[in-house]
């Protein structure tokens, strides 16, 4: 694990690497061939076979016609072959753009739509879910022949890395024998790394349809750089990967570090909590990835205490601080720390150094060469330390702008920083403490209620395990408070109780007038609460009752 002095000699004058993620690879290649740098499962993958199957990779696609400025899908969970898409396409000066792997019919027809995929790398199914029957469902034309067909203009090509049904496409690895043979491409003109798309990521849609934001290659190198540092992580050490490549988190946060930082990333195809404990023991991870759900349903396993985790010295998760205490308690983790990001733009990043009263409740500080401004949203005149505002972001981590141009116009302020949509404040240390979203404040009766504000006192019930609060039609007062509960085991606890623990301690137009008991949340693959689904489902319900 680095030292706090050799963490800040890292950042001190520090610069982004600006080549293409492919240049990165074929340099981490040549200083060292035989490093391991990405271990999927049982395939444990060395720079140099990185690099030789992102080539055939590349030459596969451009058989089927793409190169500079395509899109390319893939439907597949966190493998080898993804990322050696993510590299051919950074080959081919394409772009990547992924279909979360429980997606259904509407998700990946809007991604499919919005991106103009030209090619689609795809497995026939994965957790039970039928791929091949959903892409029928979108392409009527595919329903009795769904081929690898150039006619099909409705459709992408369809790519699939193994054999499915006799009608389905044909496997992805037939094309590389004949790639093999095809003549080398002639080189064309790119734009420079920091300008060039190669990753169309589209946002985790928590609250709302996903966006597809357009990430440039040094932003898609530079970021998880900078995060596995803070958190000590050094060459040839091990780190567990719990996110979804289909996310920053684990795209850019994971993916692309070993090219940079020489360390060894373990990733699990998908997140189960007993396979995540085993490979942590297995591999001996120093240092790990983890939403507070995650954690939590670690710590609720039977056997929890019969893993070997004394190699982890730290983690990131994204919690309110009775949470990240318990995290820390109970797993144990001394070195736990909190971040904040957004799939467009910006980080901050606790850091192992920081006190622990300051890692429990900051974010952290901006990373090197990113710079966050806490700004009044009405007047746009930049607030003083300790005032809540609008987060605005700008520096080398920040989109292009979104596909189709939606919504671009409105990205950006007057001073080119990127509206984040989220609030927080900034102390005289320059330390971002997150306090919710814009879109997240409930207004009872004219008050404004943050969210997670409500959130967090809850939370400090010893009966309440997790709670997410939102805002739903009130014919008294417009908008209420609704909180919704997960009861910690061993615990019982009913409306009456924890109205009646509200009461004295906050202000009465805080006190949720509705209270939900839930044993399982809406969740995105990252680990995300869909508030959007649960305010849709209570609403539905309200409604419902007042026919």
């Amino acid at each position: 694990m680095l030292n706090e002095d050799e963490r800040r000699k890292r950042e001190q004058g520090w610069q982004p690497v600006r080549l293409r993620l492919h240049e990165a690879l074929s340099e981490a290649a040549d200083r060292t061939p035989r490093q391991v740098g990405w271990v999927f499962g049982d395939d444990r993958v060395s720079m140099s076979a990185m690099a030789e199957r992102s080539r055939q990779f590349a030459d596969a696609l451009a058989t089927q016609g793409i190169g500079l400025n395509d899109t390319v899908a893939v439907w597949l969970p966190n493998e080898s072959a993804w990322a050696e898409a993510l590299f051919a396409c950074s080959i081919l000066g394409a772009r990547l753009t992924a279909i979360n792997t429980r997606a259904k019919a509407i998700e990946a027809r809007h991604i499919l739509a919005d991106s103009r995929a030209r090619a689609l790398i795809l497995r026939p199914s994965f957790l039970n879910i039928d791929y091949i029957e959903i892409l029928r469902e979108i392409y009527p034309a595919l329903a009795g022949k769904l081929t690898l067909d150039a006619d099909l203009r409705s459709a992408p090509h369809l790519l699939m890395l193994t054999d499915g049904p006799k009608d389905a496409p044909r496997p992805l690895e037939n094309l590389f024998k004949s790639a093999a043979e095809a003549s080398t491409p002639p080189p064309v003109q790119r734009l420079p790394p920091d300008r060039e798309a190669v990753l169309i990521q589209y946002t985790s849609g928590s609250t709302s349809m996903p966006k597809g934001a357009i990430l440039n290659h040094v932003d898609v190198l530079n970021f998880g750089y900078h995060l596995c540092t803070r958190m000590g992580l050094g060459p040839g050490e091990a780190f567990l990967n719990t996110q979804p490549f289909y996310h920053t988190g684990g795209s850019c946060g994971c993916l692309p570090v070993p090219l940079l930082l020489g360390c060894v990333m373990v990733i699990p195809e998908y997140y189960a909590p007993e396979r995540v404990l085993e490979l942590i023991e297995r591999e001996r991870c120093v240092s790990r990835t983890g939403m507070p759900t995650m954690y939590l349903r670690e710590m609720q396993l039977p056997n929890f205490r019969s893993y070997d985790l004394s190699s982890l010295q730290s983690g990131w998760t994204i919690a309110p601080p009775a949470v990240v205490d318990r995290i820390r308690m109970e797993f144990p983790l001394e070195g736990l720390l909190q971040l904040y990001g957004t799939t467009e733009a910006g980080s901050t990043c606790a850091d192992l150094g920081d006190p622990w009263d300051v890692r429990r409740k900051s974010s952290g500080r901006p990373l090197p060469g990113t710079h966050f401004s806490i700004v009044d949203a009405d007047t746009g005149i930049d607030c003083p330390a300790g005032t809540t505002g609008e987060i605005r972001v700008a520096g080398w981590r920040c989109l292009l702008g979104y596909v189709g141009g939606g919504g671009d116009d409105q990205v950006f302020d007057e001073r080119g920083r990127f509206r984040t949509g989220d609030l927080g404040h900034l102390d005289a240390a320059g330390e971002l403490y997150f306090d919710g979203r814009l879109k997240d404040m409930i207004k009872p009766g004219g008050e404004n209620v943050a969210a997670l504000e409500v959130e967090m006192f809850l939370l400090q019930h010893p009966a309440v395990h997790q709670a997410a609060v939102v805002g739903v039609p009130d014919d008294d007062l417009g908008e209420a408070v609704m909180a919704i509960i997960e009861v910690t085991e061993g615990h019982t606890l009913s409306e009456a109780d924890l109205i009646a623990y509200c009461r004295g301690r906050i202000a009465n137009f805080r006190i949720p007038r509705h209270i939900r008991f839930v044993a399982e949340w809406p969740m995105t693959g990252s680990g995300k609460l869909l508030k959007r689904e649960l305010r849709e489902r209570y609403v539905n319900e309200l409604e419902s009752r007042r026919r």
